[in-house]
């Protein structure tokens, strides 16, 4: 398990399997690039592999998609739930990218998990399958993008989903009107849950945090039990590669080449209006260079760390920071790589008392564990098709003082005067202020029960561990080239903290995460905080 004071958080989502290779994938980079696609899909990640499918329903297009990691079907450490973060921190599955030096964390380097594999960081996320608030979505048009709000997208969020069971704290057997079924992602909740989790639902209760049954509603507001991306027909993780490419794989006119990791977007000369038309991808494929060309459209959709990097590789960017690393540049978009906005969280855990069952039982109990397997194994439920899934969404309100916010934003509006901002970072910052007086998640709690932490699980010892996560960080970072050679890693720099509200909001959340522990009925079973120490 991963054991990280702070670590990128990363967006979620979630697996049936094949147990052949379809024969719509490929490894054979000459063969790829012999072929003219319609569409060029550049990653087949968690939203490539979604683009994919859907273009290939057209059986008058053909789709083509470069994907640099493999396709690894049958994995337990993708597939198993409880086993979800042992693929981070793996080179098999993860790029293993690193931040630079972050100065307001003490100059430590930070990791940031992205999946190397087909399917991208749906195959290693933690499967919460859960949505924001109408106003968080409402916000995008807000910024420009007309028709991209609530009411706008809801419909297509319930289309991808297939909930199968309802969530058992409601004691109902029908599901909300706001989920969706017959989608190709498998969406439900847990089938076994610990003991520790209803004193602790009850001592957020009495501290003034609510329970939430329906936040998948547009309001997600409080303490809800989190739905996951997980096929409970199977027990396994459901994601783009088992859901969108499974369901796919079969179609003639769909071909994804893995091993192929892409270093330049190609385009033509100008058009009549001015524009450069993208025309193909240049690729690397067992140490060979290879160039596939598309009719139609080349679509960038290498994920939040790459798709920055693959533009400037491709002389889209800052001039300045293309010619110093003698690229020409086809357009001067100074925007690209930067204005990044990265959760980040921080774990706590605390030692319980004897009794109370949580994940740690599979450490300390390897009857149980055996016991455990082959119940999953057999029926594909209990213990190990199970994550945590108490997640609470907060304000400031919640749980700091109104003279504390108020200076905690008196020293944010200083910081951001301070500043040359683009008018894109103006008009996010004026709705994050709004948003700082709103009943609105500003603070994500993760209640885990077992030990996920960072100074390793005392012997035969049960824990409970509180994540604390910024939602919607003010810091602000940039993602650029470092060099000309395209498969060199880039320049991360999410410049964590770099404002000062953020690191505040985690001091007072792991302050409020003492005031949990000390809180009936959850304080009875509590021995003490493990992590950090006190």
């Amino acid at each position: 398990m991963s054991r990280v004071l702070v670590w990128s958080a990363l967006t979620l989502l979630g697996t049936a399997s094949a147990s052949v290779l379809p024969r719509s994938l490929t490894t054979d980079g000459a063969s790829f690039a012999s072929e003219t696609y319609d569409y060029i899909i550049v990653g087949g990640g968690t939203a490539g592999l979604a683009v994919a499918a859907r273009l290939a329903e057209n059986s008058s297009v053909t789709v083509g998609v470069v994907e640099a990691g493999q396709y690894i079907v049958d994995d337990p450490l993708i597939d198993t739930p409880q086993l979800f973060s042992q693929t981070q921190g793996n080179p098999k599955y993860d790029w293993m990218f690193e931040s630079v030096a972050q100065p307001g964390l003490n100059n430590r380097v930070m990791a940031m998990p992205r999946g190397k594999v087909l399917g991208g960081s749906s195959a290693l996320n933690y499967m919460a399958f859960d949505r924001a608030s109408k106003a968080e979505y409402d916000a995008w048009e807000k910024l420009g993008s007309s028709g991209w709000n609530w009411n706008g997208i809801v419909s297509y969020m319930k289309v991808a989903e297939d909930f199968t069971n309802t969530d058992p704290f409601r004691n109902s057997s029908s599901l909300y009107p706001s989920q969706g079924v017959a989608g190709p992602i498998g969406s439900g909740y847990n089938t076994w849950y610990s003991d520790v989790t209803p004193p602790y639902r009850e001592s957020l209760a009495n501290l003034g945090i609510p329970t939430n049954l329906n936040p998948d509603s547009g309001d997600a507001y409080g303490l809800y039990n989190c739905p996951m991306s997980v096929n409970r027909t199977t027990g396994k993780r459901s994601y783009s590669a088992s859901t969108y490419y499974a369901y796919s794989a079969q179609r003639s006119n769909l071909v994804v080449l893995t091993g192929g990791q892409a270093t330049k977007i190609n385009f033509s000369n100008k058009t009549i209006s001015g524009d450069h038309v993208a025309t193909g991808v240049s690729f690397v494929s067992d140490s060979n260079a290879y160039t596939v060309n598309a009719r139609k459209e080349v679509i960038l959709s290498a994920g939040s760390l790459q798709s920055p990097q693959l533009l400037e590789l491709s002389g889209i960017g800052n001039s300045t920071l293309l010619k110093k690393f003698g690229i020409t540049p086809l357009v001067n978009l100074p925007g690209v790589g930067e204005n990044l906005q990265d959760h980040v969280f921080i774990p706590t855990s605390y030692e319980l008392k004897p009794g109370k069952t949580t994940f740690d039982i599979l450490r300390n109990n390897a009857t149980f564990a055996a016991e455990a397997q082959a119940q999953y194994a057999a029926t594909h439920d209990g213990i190990y098709a199970a994550t945590h899934s108490a997640f609470s969404f907060i304000n400031l309100a919640s749980y700091v003082n109104n003279s504390t916010i108020q200076a905690m934003k008196t020293k944010l509006y200083q910081e951001i005067a301070d500043l040359g901002i683009t008018a894109l970072e103006r008009a996010q910052f004026a709705i994050q202020k709004t948003w700082l007086d709103k009943k609105l998640g500003h603070t994500e709690i993760i209640m885990f029960p077992g030990y996920f932490s960072f100074s390793g699980p005392k012997a035969n010892a049960s824990y409970i561990s509180m994540l604390f996560a910024i939602q919607h960080p003010f810091s602000r970072g940039n993602i650029h080239i470092g060099s000309a050679d395209p498969l060199v890693k880039g320049v991360y720099d999410p410049k964590y903290f770099s404002k000062s509200i953020d690191l505040q909001t985690l001091v007072e959340a792991v302050k409020f995460g003492m005031k949990i522990s000390k809180t009936e009925p959850l304080a009875s079973s509590i021995v003490a905080r493990q992590d950090p120490a006190p």
